[in-house]
């Protein structure tokens, strides 16, 4: 993982890139990206993770699900929930510079004004918060259940709104529509 080109990231939004050119041969067309980033194991490349801190050690790039007590002891449970939010934040960083490269190319072909975009994730992840890790079905916190959903629509229909409104995945495509 030392060369990002090489991350599931920069794969698939180089992929995403060239079916965006074909599409904007084809108009109208439609894309969907699943970058199934950032996930763990969280491996960034060093400069990327570098960004955020220093470490020596074995990277704690997969977080046990669970509580944090029964799998870290009480001097090193800081120290590694510390890094692997170093480590997320960094697969966060990698994949948002990968996501910016799909963005130049649908500006650079004039395709902006007239794309819709949709951002979306599944579910989050716990870093120790309520002293958990991972993805733990009874323990719902809303750093697991409240993701974000972003539309830009070029035509700016219900701009810069906002809701508190309940909403899952499945709701994605009716909303589009």
């Amino acid at each position: 993982w030392n060369d990002e080109r090489r991350s599931f990231a920069a794969k698939v939004m180089t992929d995403a890139v060239q079916e965006l050119e074909r599409g904007a041969r084809r108009r109208p067309f439609a894309l969907i990206i699943d970058t199934y980033q950032p996930h763990e194991p969280w491996t960034p490349p060093p400069p990327y993770a570098d960004m955020y801190g220093k470490w020596r050690g074995p990277e704690p790039a997969m977080p046990r699900y669970g509580r944090a007590r029964s799998w870290l002891g009480p001097r090193e449970r800081e120290p590694v929930l510390r890094r692997m939010r170093q480590l997320y934040a960094a697969q966060v960083t990698l994949t948002d510079r990968w996501l910016g490269v799909v963005f130049d190319r649908l500006h650079d072909l004039n395709l902006e004004r007239e794309t819709v975009i949709a951002l979306i994730a599944d579910h989050g992840i716990l870093l120790g918060e309520h002293g958990w890790t991972g993805k733990i079905s009874t323990a719902l916190h809303p750093g697991l259940t409240r993701v974000p959903l972003i539309i830009v629509d070029p035509a700016r229909r219900q701009g810069g709104q906002s809701t508190n409104w309940y909403a899952s995945t499945h709701d994605l495509a009716p909303t589009l529509l």
